[in-house]
């Protein structure tokens, strides 16, 4: 692979996108960080076939998934982190994504803890946790 990477791919990408803005869950709108496709491609676009820029994702307002985005915060400086945001029931982005931080984290205190399997499936309910 060259430094400048693949030239016929991105001029590929190009003739079929443009740069657009973007809602990031957990973010926000960020100006000018997405892609979407020309107009010439329009029978292709699934978003506004089904319509799914109509559908938003609100996250809890406990949640700090996009300061944990930022890097602004680690996820065990959450609140909610492995008491009420757990993988069963996320309450933001960070914590659905097995691409990310959170994730990992959380498998990794559930495991160094050593919680029993049945304390990991009840968090669904918050009165087995003490405040």
């Amino acid at each position: 692979m060259k430094r400048e990477g693949n030239k016929p791919a991105q001029e590929l990408i190009n003739q079929v996108f443009e740069v657009s803005d973007r809602k990031w869950r957990g973010i926000g709108e960020i100006q000018q960080s997405g892609l979407r496709l020309e107009p010439e491609f329009s029978a292709f676009d699934a978003e506004r076939h089904f319509k799914l820029e109509e559908i938003t994702a609100e996250e809890s307002p406990e949640c700090i998934s996009g300061i944990i985005l930022q890097g602004l915060k680690k996820p065990n400086q959450c609140p909610a982190f492995a008491i009420r945001c757990t993988p069963q029931t996320p309450l933001g982005a960070t914590m659905v994504s097995s691409e990310g931080l959170v994730l990992p984290t959380f498998a990794t205190i559930v495991s160094a803890l050593r919680i029993p399997r049945y304390l990991r499936q009840a968090n669904r309910h918050e009165e087995n946790y003490p405040r």
